[in-house]
């Protein structure tokens, strides 16, 4: 059972005196959406106003979604059993090479 986390780049103006730090790598400045969704496609969270600058894994490690899970202010349900099996597994976040590999 998963959850799927997801962060993308929403192109922006350049707000004033932030000099580069909302310029991203791909040439324009932008803030960091991120989210959480369940299986049902219901967000769970949703956070915004990362640094274009900042690379992905530092974004969710600042996060208010890090600081939740990692505190266990989200708490995610008990192990199921995947459908049409006896096997249980634990629900998990997914994510792309951006997120840390950590325990949940």
């Amino acid at each position: 059972m998963s959850l799927v986390a997801w962060m993308a780049n929403i192109r922006t103006v350049c707000p004033t005196d932030s000099g580069a730090m909302f310029f991203n790598c791909k040439k324009y400045f932008s803030v960091i959406l991120q989210g959480l969704v369940d299986a049902n496609y219901k967000l769970i969270t949703v956070d915004m106003g990362g640094f274009g600058k900042q690379r992905g894994g530092g974004t969710f490690l600042a996060s208010d979604l890090f600081s939740f899970v990692d505190g266990k202010r989200i708490s995610f349900p008990e192990p199921d059993f995947l459908p049409h099996s006896n096997v249980t597994a634990p629900y998990v976040m997914l994510g792309d090479e951006a997120y840390p590999l950590l325990p949940y």
